[in-house]
């Protein structure tokens, strides 16, 4: 049986974009198509699985490409991994609503923790590199945040790095 290769999201939350969460806002349009562009070459190269934190932001956009993109091409699955069953507690309603609905239609769900933890954000993030081929991370490399933290996470265990840099949006 062939191994089946995996790409793991990670990136930053709307609030670290000049555009917050304005998704009509024009520079937030082109990172969410150049999102799409590079889950599509990743995908062309053979990834099929791709696992989503299920932050707001980056990983809730990488989901919703995910499943967008699995209307065509079948092969597709996506698997959240959730860092704690109460993640959403605080978020607004329709923040909940578009996250239930990602979650309703992804093919598998995994949650590390019943509840928050101070360091289930890092074991979530950890967790999907240490389950994937390759990394597409969507971030400002010089800033300190946990995308950074998972980006060199990854490069330290050899893991490819598809990255888009926040700063040249």
């Amino acid at each position: 049986m062939s191994h089946i290769l995996t790409c793991a999201f990670t990136g930053h939350r709307p609030d670290h974009f000049p555009f917050q969460y304005d998704e009509s806002h024009p520079d937030c349009v082109r990172l969410k198509n150049r999102m799409l562009t590079e889950v599509i070459n990743i995908a062309y190269a053979g990834t099929t699985l791709f696992l989503s934190g299920m932050a707001q932001g980056v990983d809730t956009w990488g989901a919703e490409i995910v499943l967008e993109m699995r209307q065509t091409c079948s092969s597709l699955r996506l698997v959240c991994v959730l860092p704690c069953a109460d993640q959403v507690a605080n978020w607004t309603d329709e923040a909940k609503k578009r996250y239930f609905s990602i979650l309703c239609r992804a093919n598998r769900l995994i949650c590390l923790h019943e509840h928050y933890t101070d360091r289930c954000m890092m074991e979530r993030n950890r967790f999907m590199v240490d389950h994937a081929d390759s990394l597409l991370a969507v971030c400002n490399p010089k800033i300190r945040s946990g995308s950074t933290a998972t980006l060199h996470y990854a490069q330290a265990k050899g893991i490819p790095v598809n990255l888009i840099d926040t700063r040249k949006i």
